[in-house]
C-alpha cells in the first residue's frame, strides 16, 4: 500500500539527499512535501515505485499517511474541468474556422 519512494536532493549531487518516506502515491508525497517544505529548501525531488530504486539495506520504512486536503482536492478537479470546457471550445472553434474556409475555397 505504502510503495512510492520520495527522496529530496539539497543540491545537483546525488548523494546529498534524504528519504523523505514510503506514500501511497506521489501525488501524496508531492502534497507533504508542498505543505511541509518551502521551494527554497531543495532543490528538487523524487517519487518512484519501491521497485524501480535501489534503497539501503537496513532502511527502516516510513510510511507516511498524508491526507491531501478535500479543498484541495475538489479545487484540481475544478480545475481540469474547467481545462478540458477550455480545450473542447477552443478545438469547436477551430473546426468552424476549418469549415468556414473550406466553402471559401469552394
Amino acid at each position: 500500500m505504502f510503495e512510492f519512494v520520495c527522496v529530496m536532493f539539497f543540491t545537483n549531487n546525488l548523494d546529498d539527499h534524504l528519504y523523505i518516506g514510503h506514500f501511497q502515491s506521489c501525488a501524496h508525497a508531492n502534497q507533504f512535501v508542498n505543505d511541509n517544505y518551502t521551494s527554497e529548501e531543495y532543490k528538487w525531488i523524487k517519487c518512484l515505485h519501491q521497485d524501480y530504486i535501489n534503497l539501503p539495506k537496513g532502511l527502516v520504512k516510513k510510511e507516511m499517511k498524508w491526507v491531501m486536503a478535500e479543498k484541495d482536492h475538489n479545487k484540481d478537479q475544478q480545475i481540469r474541468k474547467s481545462l478540458i470546457r477550455t480545450l473542447i471550445v477552443s478545438l469547436v472553434i477551430k473546426i468552424r474556422k476549418t469549415r468556414s474556409e473550406t466553402k471559401r475555397i469552394l
